[in-house]
């Protein structure tokens, strides 16, 4: 595939080493995950598995720096490796993300040069929380207010991002949770086109 996953984690357990042997399994040949100063003794064996010979690129920050810090950081390392792909799909560590989704977004972004893609969780499900669905329902209420634009899932963390606006993307402020908003919203002032793919 054309597309770069990039997955950020924070002491990630062995939910991580599934979901990158899956993509592997998949044809996803390119993935980076960006070790975001983790601490714990469970997750330096899972990233000791993943440093022997599986094929995911690994990157590490000394200290925690936030998912915002890690995603910069696995960006600017998609551009830096493979300045041709056809952009990043980022996801996360904890097992929120099925790779059969991630793979979905993926194939969207490759046909979508120019869209911010975002997949969209299904929050009329029963097994969702009532605090996610009353916290997403007003997310996008605000982001409407401030954007005029309906976006279903502001806080989904499995979004495709184009190649070509990534140089602009990584220098968008914010080091922790904040940066994904703080994208969604420039990505709504651009007038950037968004594309939902439902997960």
């Amino acid at each position: 595939m054309s597309t770069v996953i990039v997955i950020p984690a924070y002491n990630p357990d062995e939910r991580l080493l599934a979901l990158t042997g899956e993509l592997t399994a998949r044809g996803c040949g390119r993935i980076i995950v960006v070790d975001d100063g983790s601490s714990s003794a469970d997750s330096a064996a899972v990233f000791a598995s993943l440093a022997a010979g599986t094929g995911v690129v690994l990157c590490r920050h000394r200290q925690n720096l936030g998912k915002g810090a890690a995603l910069k950081t696995g960006l600017r390392e998609a551009l830096r490796l493979w300045p041709e792909c056809a952009g990043v799909v980022t996801a996360d560590a904890d097992g929120q993300h099925s790779a059969a989704d991630i793979v979905k977004i993926s194939a969207a972004l490759a046909n979508r040069a120019d869209s911010l893609v975002l997949g969209v969780r299904d929050f009329s499900a029963p097994h969702v929380p009532i605090h996610n669905k009353l916290g997403n329902k007003i997310t996008s209420a605000v982001f409407r207010l401030i954007t005029g634009r309906f976006c279903p899932d502001t806080q989904t963390g499995l979004r495709g991002l184009p190649r070509i606006l990534l140089p602009e993307w990584i220098n968008i402020p914010g080091q922790r949770y904040e940066y994904e908003m703080n994208l969604l919203l420039h990505a709504a002032k651009k007038k950037t086109p968004l594309a939902e793919v439902q997960g």
